[in-house]
C-alpha cells in the first residue's frame, strides 16, 4: 500500500471505505507497470500482497504512470501540443512535414524536409519567434536527422519527450501530419507495431536500408509524417518517423505512400549520437545550414 500512499490513493483499510481503490485494479496497475519495467516484483510478504520495487526516478514513473494506466489515448492527448506541422517552399513547390519538441530551444525533425527548402513555416510559431532559428542535419544524407534550434525557450510549457529503446513486435503510435485532401493541417495518429527486418528475418535492428540503423513500423507513412515521433505503449519516444521503404517516386507526393504499409523511423540511439554530436560541436558529423539560404515565414491569416 506505499505505492497507493505515494500518488495520493486513499489506503483500502482506511475506515472510509468509499475512498479506498480497488485492490484488484490497484493490483492490475502494479502489474502493467512491472512488465514494461517502471517496477520490478519482490514477491508476497504476507500471503496476499505482492512487494515492488521502482527501477526509475519517482519523478519519471510518476510522469508515466498516466500513460501506462490509460495507454495510447492518453499519450496522444499528452503530446497533442508539443507537435508541430512544418510546411515548406521550394522552388514553386510546396510540401508539409512535421517536428516535435526536443526541448525548450530545440525540435527535431526529418532532414529531408528542411534542409533544401527555400522558405520555411511551422505551423504554431511565427516568424518573429524563429527569427535567429538555426539548422542542424547529420552530414551524412542516409541520416535523415534534422535538429531546429530555437532563439529563445519557446517550448518551456510543452511536454518534453522521455526516451526510450523500441522493442521488436511492441505496439507503438505514429504523430503527425500527413498529406491527405482535405485534411492537410490535422494531426493523425497511427497506431502501428515495430517490425525492424534484416534479410527475411526479424531482427532487433535494421541495418543499410539507407546506410543507417532503422526500424521498420507497420503503418502506411504518408508524405508528411515525416519527422513525427514514434512512442511506446509506456509514452517513452522510441524513434522519429523518417520516409517510406519503397517511395513511388512517379506519383505527386500526396498520393504516395507504402502499398505494403510500412513506414521507416530513426531509432532513438541514432537521435541521441545526433544531438550529442550537436551539443559538442563535431562539424565531421554534423553541418550547420547556411541561414542565407532560407527564410522562415508566416502561414497566410
Amino acid at each position: 500500500m506505499e505505492f497507493a500512499t505515494s500518488v495520493q490513493i486513499p489506503n483500502p483499510h482506511h475506515e472510509n471505505t468509499t475512498l479506498s481503490p480497488n485492490i484488484y485494479i490497484l493490483q492490475a496497475i502494479l502489474n502493467k507497470m512491472a512488465d514494461v519495467g517502471v517496477l520490478m516484483r519482490l514477491g508476497i510478504d504476507d500471503g496476499f500482497n505482492t512487494r515492488y520495487i521502482c527501477l526509475t526516478g519517482r519523478e519519471q514513473w510518476l510522469e508515466i504512470i498516466e500513460f501506462v494506466v490509460y495507454g495510447f489515448p492518453s499519450i496522444i492527448d499528452a503530446y497533442d501540443k508539443s507537435i508541430f506541422q512544418i510546411v515548406v517552399h521550394s522552388d514553386g513547390d510546396q510540401a508539409s512535414g512535421t517536428c516535435f519538441a526536443y526541448s525548450e530551444r530545440g525540435l527535431l525533425t526529418a532532414a529531408h524536409r528542411v534542409t533544401t527548402a527555400r522558405q520555411i513555416e511551422i505551423v504554431g510559431l511565427n516568424k518573429s519567434d524563429l527569427s535567429g532559428a538555426r539548422i542542424f542535419s547529420a552530414g551524412s544524407s542516409t541520416v535523415d536527422c534534422a535538429f531546429i534550434g530555437l532563439p529563445t525557450p519557446l517550448l518551456s510549457c510543452r511536454r518534453m519527450p522521455h526516451w526510450g529503446d523500441a522493442e521488436v513486435l511492441e505496439e507503438v503510435v505514429l504523430l503527425g501530419y500527413p498529406n491527405i485532401p482535405t485534411l492537410l493541417s490535422v494531426q493523425i495518429a497511427e497506431r502501428a507495431n515495430v517490425s525492424t527486418i534484416l534479410r527475411g528475418a526479424v531482427a532487433s535492428e535494421a541495418r543499410d536500408i539507407f546506410g543507417s540503423e532503422l526500424l521498420l513500423v507497420t503503418a502506411p507513412v504518408r508524405g508528411g509524417f515525416s519527422g513525427g515521433p514514434v512512442i511506446n505503449g509506456s509514452g517513452l519516444t522510441v524513434g522519429m518517423i523518417s520516409r517510406q521503404p519503397f517511395p513511388q517516386l512517379e506519383q505527386p507526393e500526396i498520393q504516395r505512400y507504402d502499398a505494403a504499409g510500412f513506414g521507416l523511423a530513426i531509432p532513438r540511439s541514432i537521435l541521441a549520437k545526433f544531438m550529442d554530436a550537436i551539443n559538442h560541436g563535431d562539424t565531421a558529423i554534423v553541418e550547420e545550414r547556411d541561414p542565407n539560404s532560407f527564410e522562415w515565414v508566416d502561414g497566410p491569416n
